[in-house]
């Protein structure tokens, strides 16, 4: 499959940015990682309802590896990272609830921020709540707009201007957002569009 680029995309400098960037974390990150799964599928069931992603890795201690790129140096961990991770750590058997988000900012000078985090009973509590919510919801024909999700844009969401319609919008231009798919599909927060992978409700 050929490789599409927008005209607003430099093939050339994409390709020298993902090079430094596989470089930075190949060098830094990788020869301390013990790995006992790597990119692989979970499913089961939370709070009733079918669910299923993607790891980017487990290590041999248990510890959950979620491997990121962001434009800048992250702050603290997001609610949708610890949503994210709250459903792998309970899809995998035997999972600690212990977590790492590597982020590799594409900066000038491409950084590795490392941050660990262990999943509390408020995080699992949350996905147990909130799934068969948006499940019901799906069921019903109602698809909220979450305006928190890079994921809920023009560029990413085919429904845009439908949600723009009956939802209207905060003036953010291209970064206009909805992340909730007519078809019944949620991606977990954080899943990049990139990966074409979407992780649904049954």
């Amino acid at each position: 499959m050929e490789t599409e680029f927008r005209d607003d995309e430099n093939p050339k400098e994409l390709k020298e940015l993902g090079e430094a960037l596989t470089v930075k974390y190949l060098d830094e990150a990788a020869p301390e990682i013990q790995p006992a799964a790597v990119e692989f599928q979970v499913c089961g069931h939370i709070g009733g309802v079918a669910v299923h992603g993607y790891v980017d890795l487990l290590d041999v201690q248990g510890r959950i590896i979620d491997l990121k790129s962001a434009a800048r140096k992250p702050g603290d961990i997001s609610n949708d990272y610890r949503f994210q991770i709250a459903t792998y750590a309970q899809l995998i058997l035997g999972g600690t609830g212990r977590a790492r988000l590597d982020t590799l900012t594409k900066t000038k000078k491409p950084e590795l921020v490392q941050q660990e985090f262990t999943i509390e009973a408020s995080d699992v509590e949350q996905t147990q709540k909130l799934y068969p919510a948006v499940q019901q919801a799906i069921r019903a024909g109602h698809f909220l707009p979450n305006r928190s999700s890079n994921l809920c844009s023009r560029r990413y969401c085919s429904f845009w201007r439908r949600c723009e319609q009956t939802w209207g919008w905060r003036g953010l231009g291209m970064s206009r957002r909805c992340s909730f798919r007519t078809q019944g599909t949620l991606r977990l927060p954080g899943k990049r569009p990139a990966q074409r992978r979407a992780d649904h409700l049954a």
